[in-house]
């Protein structure tokens, strides 16, 4: 899938002030698992405070699991 850029409501809602890389990552992988979840759609419609709990708690988790992968492959890299 293309790469999306920010538009509307996502980028007002979250253009990082420092613009720091740490921020950029984080929002990066916010917005896979949205879209991984099927909720993007819904996020461009209503913004991010438009979700429910559960829906939120859905991409957190989800953001959880994607770092948790990427810190064990890394790990094995470093062990070869």
């Amino acid at each position: 899938m293309p790469k999306q850029t920010l538009t509307g409501k996502l980028k007002e809602l979250h253009t990082p002030s420092g613009g720091s890389p740490d921020s950029d990552q984080r929002l990066q992988l916010k917005i896979q698992a949205t879209e991984a979840l099927g909720l993007m759609e819904k996020v461009s419609q209503v913004g991010w405070g438009g979700l429910t709990a559960k829906e939120t708690g859905s991409i957190g988790g989800f953001m959880s699991r994607i770092r948790k992968n990427q810190t064990g492959v890394q790990r094995i890299e470093a062990s070869e």
